[in-house]
């Protein structure tokens, strides 16, 4: 979604052939490809990215009031489809680097033996 909502006036296509996003995309491909043992196709990412948006017919659209979110649910999947995950990654992080404790206000207490009195 970041990706699409990076300049409300650009086009999908645009936005996805930016050279950090294709950069991003095709990391992510190889390592996928690399995970479940697949072989890379020989395409290049940028003719990749514009035929999974051609087939959506959204290569001309722009991300602002002009696509919902099933459209984009349905992006999602076409890209998973073919072998194109996106993933939220911490910049800088090393395989084997153990994950940053969450914040402890993050959760709340429970109350004093509120959940007992409900079961009776």
């Amino acid at each position: 979604m970041r990706i699409c909502f990076g300049r409300k006036r650009k086009t999908l296509r645009s936005s996805f052939c930016m050279s950090y996003t294709l950069k991003t995309l095709e990391d992510n491909y190889t390592t996928w490809c690399a995970l479940t043992g697949n072989r890379p196709d020989k395409r290049t990412m940028k003719e990749k990215v514009i035929e999974v948006l051609s087939t959506l017919k959204l290569a001309e659209k722009r991300a602002i009031k002009k696509i919902d979110l099933d459209t984009y649910f349905k992006l999602l999947l076409e890209f998973n489809k073919r072998g194109i995950h996106f993933t939220n990654m911490n910049v800088g992080a090393k395989i084997g680097d153990s994950q940053a404790a969450l914040p402890d206000e993050l959760f709340m207490e429970d109350g004093d033996g509120e959940d007992e009195a409900m079961e009776d």
